[in-house]
C-alpha cells in the first residue's frame, strides 16, 4: 500500500462526520469574535452610517475553528438599532486572508426582534426547500469578547458561490437583489418603467457585472407578452414562490406591500429564476397587506389571489390570470398545506426547534422579549409597542379553516396513480414508454430532461391507444420519448376544467428518474482534485470513475471516453485488456499524462463544467453525463450508486456512492506542530507532536465513519496496514477543541 502524508494544510469538513454542519438546525453553531477595542460597539454602528463597506477587524472561532483577519460590520435594515444591544452581524470570513468555512465565506446573522419565537426564519426555510431550492438555515450563539451576545438565525448567503452550489449555475451569472430602500414610493413591483434601464436603480441592486438590459427585457415581456414568458422565466419556481408566500402569510416578500426580500438570478438556460429571502417575519409577523398593518382576522383570510387584480404586482397579475398556471398555483398550495399544516407538521417542528435553542433564548443578557413572549408566541400573539405579533398557531388554524373552505379547495383534481416506465432501464438511443393511470383528466402533459442544468421539455400524454397507453379511455395514459446516452428525469402534470395535480407532488422541485441500462457506466466524476486520491506518481490529477453494474467482468479494452462528446467522441481510446471487475470500479486519470503507468486520458477536464461520454468500440455513445461548475475537491456522482441521479457529492474513490457532501478550506498550523511519517514500510504512521499535548486521536475514512481512534501523549504510531489508499481525515483532541490533518 502506498500512502502519501500532508501536513495539515487542509482540512476537510464532513456533514456526516465530526464535524458539526454549519446550517444544522438540530445543532447550535458557536461563533466567538474577539475585537482589540473594546468600543466595538460604537465602531460597528458608526461604520454602518457611514456605509461605505467599512468592517471591524476580528479573530473568530466557528466551533472552535480559528480564523484569523475576519471582517464584521452590522447588518439588519430596519431591525438594527445604534442603541441596541443585539444586532445582525455580517462576517466575511476572506476580507483580508483567503479562507473559508465549509465553503462560505460570508456569513450573515440575524438577530430575531421581530420574533418572539425565534423559529419563523428557520422554520419557514425549511417548508421553502421542500419545494423550491432556498438557502439553508440554522440557529448560532455568538460570544464577543468572551461575551454572550445573543442568539442568531444564521442564513445562507445568496452570492457567486450559491448559483454554483445550489442551482448548478456558473458562478458569473446575472443576479439582481430585490431589496428597495424604504424610503422609496413602490418595491421591486416588476413593473415595466421603460427602455431605459436608469429607471430601475432605485428598485434593484445589481449584484453581477452586468444585466440590467436582460432585467428590462424580462419586464417587458412579463408585462406585455405571456406567450413568451417561459422563455425568460422559470414558472414553476415562482409559482412554488408566490403559493408559499400567500399560504404562510409571508408578507414580507413580493407578495407583501412593499415587493421585497426575493433575488433573481438568471440560470444556464437564460431565464430569471427567483430565491425567496429574509423569512424573519413570515407567518403573519409583517402585517402589512396594504399600508396599514392588518387584524389577526385580515391575516387569516388574506385572499389565496391577493393581487391578481392589482397592476402594482403583475407577476402576480399575469401568472395568475393565466388559467393553467392559476391552477398549477392552487396544486402548490395544496400541497404546502397538507404536508406541513393540516397534519400540525408545522407545530411540532416549531416546538422542537424551541427546544434545541431554550437555553441560549433564556441565557441572553438583554433580550428582545420574554421567557413568557418566547413560549407562548408559538400559540398567542405578543403586544409589542412596535407592532403585535401573532401567534403561530392563532393564525394557521384559522387560516386553515379559511383556505379549506374556499371552493377551488372542493375542486375535484386529476387523480394520478401507477406511473411506470417500460423499460425500467432503457438502453441508450431507443425508446421509452412512460405510463400513468390518471383518471378525472381533460389534459395530461409529460416533462422530462436529462441533466439539472436543463429546462424541461413537454409533450403531451393521451389516452387513445395509439400512444402506447393500452385501450383506448382505460384511463392509462401514455408517451414515448428517445432517449440518449443521458439519463432521464421527468414528472406529471395533469389537469381538467377546474384543478391541475402534478406527480410527484413536489414537481418540478423532485421528479422520477430514469437511469439507463447500460452494463458499464460513469459513475462519479472529480474535475477539480486538490485533496481526494493521488495516482501512481503521487499527483493530484482529475479522475472518472467507470462502474461495472453486472456480475460478470467486463472487458472495455477499445471503449472510449470524451470530454468532447459531439466534436470528437472517439479522443482517448481506453487501452486493449482492461477489464473492470464484477460489480466494482475502474478510475482513468484525466491529465494528460498517457505515458505514465497506469489509465491516463489525454484530455484534462474542466472545473467550470462539460460533458463525459462513454463509447463503444464501434463509436456507439453509451453514456453521457453532463457535469456543472464544481467546487475544488468535490464530485459528481450517481446516488444511489451506479442507477442514481447525479449529484454533488464527498469523493467515494473506488467505492460506493453515498450521499455526504462535503467541502474543504485552508486552515494555517500557527497554534500547532505536528510530524507525520510512514513507520517502518508503509504499514504505520507515526503522530509526533512538537508543542502541546493533545490528549486523543480520532481517524475518518472517506464515508465519514471512525476506523482508529484512541489516546496518545507527544507520540502515537498507529497500524494502518489493512487501510486502503484513499484520503483520511485525523482528528487530535485536548480537552473538547481539536486539530485537524489529511492523511493520503
Amino acid at each position: 500500500m502506498k500512502l502519501l502524508f500532508a501536513l495539515i494544510g487542509i482540512v476537510v469538513l464532513f456533514h456526516n462526520g465530526f464535524a458539526q454542519n454549519l446550517y444544522d438546525a438540530e445543532q447550535l453553531t458557536e461563533i466567538r469574535l474577539e475585537f482589540e477595542v473594546d468600543d466595538w460597539d460604537d465602531s460597528l454602528d458608526l461604520y454602518y452610517a457611514n456605509d461605505e463597506g467599512e468592517r471591524l477587524v476580528a479573530i473568530c472561532y466557528i466551533n472552535g475553528d480559528f480564523y484569523n483577519q475576519v471582517g464584521v460590520r452590522f447588518r439588519g435594515g430596519d431591525s438594527y438599532d445604534p442603541d441596541g444591544l443585539k444586532n445582525g452581524l455580517n462576517i466575511s470570513l476572506d476580507y483580508i486572508t483567503d479562507q473559508e468555512c465549509q465553503g462560505y465565506t460570508t456569513l450573515k446573522l440575524s438577530n430575531n426582534k421581530k420574533d418572539p419565537s425565534y423559529v419563523r426564519e428557520v422554520l419557514g426555510y425549511e417548508i421553502a426547500r421542500k419545494y423550491m431550492d432556498a438557502p439553508l438555515a440554522g440557529f448560532t450563539q455568538v460570544f464577543i469578547n468572551d461575551n454572550y451576545y445573543g442568539l442568531f438565525s444564521n442564513v445562507e448567503v445568496v452570492n457567486d458561490a450559491y448559483h454554483q452550489r445550489r442551482l448548478y449555475c456558473d458562478r458569473d451569472n446575472i443576479r439582481f437583489k430585490c431589496n428597495p430602500p424604504s424610503d422609496i414610493s413602490s418595491g421591486a413591483t416588476l413593473a415595466y418603467l421603460g427602455e431605459d434601464s436608469i429607471t430601475y436603480y432605485d428598485h434593484y441592486e445589481l449584484e453581477s457585472q452586468e444585466g440590467w438590459g436582460d432585467l428590462v427585457d424580462f419586464i417587458f415581456t412579463l408585462n406585455f407578452d405571456i406567450s413568451e414568458l417561459p422563455e425568460h422565466l422559470d414558472i414553476d419556481r415562482t409559482l412554488w414562490m408566490l403559493a408559499f408566500n400567500n399560504v404562510v402569510v409571508n408578507l414580507s416578500s413580493y407578495t407583501g406591500f412593499s415587493q421585497e426580500n426575493y433575488y433573481l438570478l438568471k440560470d444556464n438556460n437564460n431565464r430569471f429564476l427567483p430565491i425567496i429571502w429574509d423569512l424573519d417575519e413570515t407567518f403573519g409577523g409583517n402585517r402589512k397587506i396594504t399600508d396599514v398593518p392588518a387584524t389577526l382576522e385580515e391575516l387569516i383570510e388574506m385572499d389565496l389571489f391577493l393581487r391578481v387584480s392589482d397592476g402594482t404586482h403583475p407577476l402576480i397579475l399575469r401568472l395568475l390570470s393565466h388559467a393553467s398556471y392559476r391552477k398549477k398555483y392552487i396544486a402548490h398550495a395544496k400541497t404546502i398545506l397538507e404536508e406541513n399544516f393540516l397534519n400540525d407538521w408545522y407545530l411540532d417542528r416549531a416546538l422542537a426547534l424551541q427546544t434545541i435553542i431554550n437555553e441560549s433564548v433564556l441565557n441572553e443578557s438583554d433580550p428582545f422579549f420574554s421567557e413568557s413572549d418566547f413560549s407562548e408566541n408559538i400559540n398567542h400573539t405578543i403586544f409589542h409597542p412596535d407592532g403585535d405579533i401573532v401567534g403561530l398557531t392563532e393564525l394557521m388554524e384559522g387560516r386553515i379553516t379559511y383556505l379549506t373552505s374556499l371552493p377551488e379547495w372542493s375542486f375535484d383534481a386529476p387523480i394520478i396513480s401507477t406511473v411506470n416506465t417500460l423499460p425500467a432501464q432503457p438502453l441508450a438511443y431507443s425508446s421509452v414508454i412512460i405510463n400513468a393511470v390518471i383518471t378525472d383528466a381533460s389534459s395530461v402533459t409529460l416533462k422530462y430532461r436529462s441533466d439539472y442544468q436543463d429546462q424541461f421539455s413537454e409533450i403531451q400524454m393521451f389516452d387513445d391507444g395509439l400512444h402506447d397507453d393500452g385501450a383506448a379511455g382505460d384511463f392509462v395514459y401514455g408517451a414515448s420519448i428517445e432517449t440518449t446516452a443521458k439519463d432521464i428525469q421527468f414528472y406529471i402534470y395533469a389537469e381538467n376544467e377546474n384543478a391541475g395535480k402534478f406527480s410527484p407532488v413536489r414537481a418540478a422541485h423532485e421528479f422520477y428518474h430514469i437511469a439507463l441500462a447500460g452494463e458499464v457506466v460513469i459513475n462519479e466524476i472529480m474535475p477539480q482534485n486538490d485533496l481526494s486520491v493521488v495516482d501512481e506518481e503521487g499527483k493530484f490529477e482529475d479522475w472518472v470513475e467507470l462502474y461495472n453494474r453486472t456480475n460478470e467482468n467486463k472487458d472495455i479494452g477499445g471503449y472510449y471516453l470524451s470530454d468532447s462528446p459531439s466534436e470528437n467522441p472517439l479522443k482517448w481510446r481506453i487501452p486493449e485488456g482492461t477489464i473492470i471487475p464484477a460489480n466494482e470500479y475502474l478510475t482513468v486519470w484525466m491529465d494528460e499524462d498517457t505515458l505514465d503507468e497506469g489509465l491516463h486520458a489525454n484530455f484534462k477536464l474542466s472545473a467550470n463544467g462539460e460533458s463525459i461520454s462513454f463509447s463503444s468500440p464501434e463509436g456507439y455513445e453509451l453514456s453521457r453525463v453532463k457535469y456543472p461548475e464544481m467546487p475544488s475537491s468535490t464530485t459528481y456522482g450517481r446516488y444511489p450508486n451506479g442507477t442514481g441521479p447525479f449529484i454533488r457529492m464527498f469523493p467515494t474513490f473506488g467505492a460506493e456512492n453515498r450521499f455526504s457532501p462535503l467541502s474543504v478550506r485552508s486552515k494555517g498550523t500557527e497554534h500547532l506542530e505536528v510530524k507525520l511519517y510512514p513507520n517502518p514500510a508503509t504499514t504505520q504512521f507515526t503522530l509526533e507532536l512538537t508543542d502541546e499535548n493533545w490528549e486523543d486521536y480520532l481517524v475518518f475514512n472517506v464515508h465519514g465513519a471512525i476506523i482508529a481512534q484512541g489516546s496518545f501523549s507527544k507520540q502515537k504510531t498507529i497500524d494502518v496496514s489493512d487501510w486502503k489508499a484513499g484520503l483520511y481525515v485525523v482528528y487530535l483532541l485536548n480537552r473538547g477543541s481539536y486539530q485537524k490533518l489529511v492523511v493520503h
